[in-house]
């Protein structure tokens, strides 16, 4: 089970994750980078993540927390070792979202975005959770 109180340790280093999740953090990083620069962040991320419809779909959840967080989602550059909370906070939802701890998941959020928000947030990590695990088997 994902440990909430993990969000709160400023010295994660994206080695301190299972490669599974590095990808996510590096996917997040490289999407904020090139939305930033108006580029195409899905073709990027395909070639991290394994597949296009995992990028599609983690670009989609990075869509909806964009437009929902009360504050600008925050990101490290793509070559840092350090992990942001935005970005652990991204990683521990989609953990709960993996180990169907729905009030793990709603339990990090529930002071920031009210419930339908949540539920959407939600749904939109379990649309990208089957695309990126089936990349992740096939990719072995």
């Amino acid at each position: 089970m994902y440990n909430v109180n993990a969000l709160l340790n400023d010295d994660q280093r994206t080695a301190d994750y299972h490669p599974a999740n590095q990808r996510i953090i590096l996917a997040l990083r490289t999407a904020v980078m090139q939305t930033h620069n108006r580029q195409d962040a899905v073709a990027s991320m395909a070639s991290i993540l394994g597949s296009a419809r995992a990028a599609s779909a983690l670009v989609h959840v990075l869509r909806m927390i964009g437009e929902y967080w009360p504050e600008p989602v925050m990101v490290q550059p793509p070559c840092c070792q350090m992990v942001s909370m935005d970005e652990r906070l991204v990683i521990g939802l989609i953990t709960a979202a993996v180990q169907d701890n729905r009030p793990g998941y709603d339990n990090m959020l529930c002071e920031m975005v009210d419930e339908d928000v949540r539920d959407h947030i939600y749904n939109a990590i379990q649309a990208f959770i089957g695309p990126y695990i089936v990349a992740r088997i096939t990719s072995h």
